[in-house]
């Protein structure tokens, strides 16, 4: 049976034996390599899935008994796809931060990533002003906004607080992907000379419904739930920040560009007393991937994977910043702990 391609042997003696256990030490590798073949190619994941499956199997077997079918082979892999949505789809649900992280600047001149003088002068805003801002309007979390709200407002809020966020932003991308589709359906119509509506007019009435009520990413009773801060104080901070921008860059001192440090991507993975905070800087043709134990919480131990064996492990007690652009192209993933993972790709 271990080399055969059907089940039916295997079901046949499940029939006369009554045993779930034989069966399924016969049928095992049959279903391994049925997972790895046409399910997932990832092994973890397929082992995974196995172990979940097989509570199932007596439930499997009784019911195809019941409904009186003819091939149990085929029933079996019906049943395992079928599964394999539902597992996969829980699993989402639970999958911990995933950051892919693609560094094809590298063979890019330095200037093209330097910040610009609006990114620079952001930084020079207070946390209480700076955080709200860039939450409000899309921008990029960086880790120093991390430190903050991790010591004001606990790991655990931060991570919802980013999973918040980066929802929030997907889906304003999908809004505005469709707008822009359909935008192209008007021109598209308008070209055919399609008569009966004035697409002109309706592109320009969209247009300027978008000017009148600019969309935020977190409104203020968002930020106020995970900040701690009532609206009216969001408020405040906003302005005192929209105001200190325009000095800052109505200042001679900022140029168009005026750093050589690039801030890619940045988060935290939190789980219970323990975290960690990370980011992905570019400085001249170099990357580096900064890790940072917030303070007053538990140490980790740092692991690095690559898909076929572990690269090392490490406590990380403060800080640490790994050279990428000394590493092979390939994916690799980041474990923190037992539970909290940061997979990302390097392409050279």
């Amino acid at each position: 049976m271990r080399n055969g391609s059907t089940l039916e042997p295997a079901y046949d003696q499940y029939k006369a034996s009554g045993s779930v256990h034989d069966f399924v030490e016969q049928s095992y590798e049959w279903m391994l390599r049925y997972t790895r073949r046409k399910l997932n190619k990832d092994q973890e994941v397929c082992h995974e899935f196995l172990s979940h499956f097989l509570e199932k199997i007596p439930k499997i077997l009784v019911r195809f008994e019941r409904e009186s079918r003819e091939q149990f082979t085929g029933y079996l892999a019906w049943c395992m796809r079928y599964d394999f949505l539902n597992f996969i789809r829980q699993r989402r649900k639970q999958e911990p931060p995933v950051c892919e992280y693609p560094v094809e600047w590298l063979a890019q001149p330095a200037e093209s990533q330097e910040s610009t003088g609006l990114e620079h002068a952001i930084q020079q805003l207070k946390s209480l002003q700076r955080i709200p801002v860039k939450l409000q309007w899309g921008w990029n979390l960086d880790i120093k906004d991390f430190r903050w709200l991790v010591s004001n407002c606990g790991a655990h809020r931060t991570s919802r607080l980013q999973e918040c966020f980066q929802k929030k932003i997907e889906k304003e991308q999908i809004r505005r992907q469709h707008l822009q589709n359909q935008m192209a359906t008007y021109f598209f119509r308008m070209r055919r000379g399609l008569n009966g509506r004035n697409y002109g007019n309706l592109r320009k009435r969209k247009m300027e419904a978008e000017h009148r009520a600019p969309r935020t990413v977190l409104s203020l009773r968002e930020m106020g739930e995970f900040l701690q801060l009532s609206k009216a104080a969001l408020h405040r901070h906003i302005a005192r920040a929209r105001l200190e921008l325009r000095h800052l860059l109505e200042s001679q001192a900022l140029g168009s560009t005026v750093s050589r440090v690039a801030t890619y991507s940045a988060g935290i993975l939190a789980q219970e007393d323990r975290a960690v905070l990370y980011q992905f800087n570019r400085v001249d043709q170099r990357q580096f991937l900064l890790l940072e134990k917030p303070k007053k919480l538990e140490p980790l131990e740092i692991s690095l994977y690559t898909p076929q064996r572990l690269c090392y492990k490490l406590g990380l007690s403060a800080a640490i910043a790994l050279p990428l652009h000394l590493w092979s192209a390939g994916f690799y993933e980041l474990r923190a702990g037992k539970d909290l993972r940061l997979r990302f790709r390097i392409v050279i």
